[in-house]
């Protein structure tokens, strides 16, 4: 039996209150509580970090396409496979996929096609982003120095 709209929303609010429930008010948890909270945060980001690490260490690849498709050395005029292992290729860069949160790296075989690559292998623009919070000038100054520059 589908769900009424008035149903769909109900369990749509406790869904996200359920999401929510477990985070924590910065804002107003108690100083000492909230420190301590952030370094079992800062231990478990490191110590994920450290695994993801290592384990994308045994997945390091091994041959890549080069990143100019007009390149066409391969067998049969197909593209080059460069053999990322000895090293033998020209040069590579890294970049950050604002859109995935991942890191992707380009590989040229050539002087030529790694000047290409530098022309079109860019990074997208970082979207601009406000995270100071809201200041309120203070109500009462009592440098003298400082009144002046307020």
């Amino acid at each position: 039996m589908p769900l009424s709209p008035e149903q769909r929303h109900d369990r749509a609010k406790k869904a996200s209150a359920a999401r929510w429930s477990d985070r924590t008010d910065w804002e107003t948890i108690d100083l000492e509580e909230g420190m301590r909270q952030l370094a079992s945060l800062r231990s478990e980001v490191e110590r994920g970090g450290l695994i993801l690490q290592r384990r994308s260490e045994n997945f390091r690849v091994q041959t890549a396409e080069c990143y100019n498709p007009d390149c066409r050395k391969g067998p049969n005029g197909t593209r080059t496979i460069i053999d990322i292992g000895s090293g033998r290729f020209a040069g590579s860069r890294t970049r950050h996929n604002m859109s995935t949160g991942m890191i992707e790296t380009a590989y040229a075989c050539s002087a030529a096609c790694y000047l290409y690559m530098g022309s079109h292998f860019t990074h997208a623009s970082a979207s601009p982003r406000d995270i100071s919070p809201t200041v309120s000038e203070p109500e009462v100054v009592l440098n003298e120095a400082a009144k002046n520059i307020i």
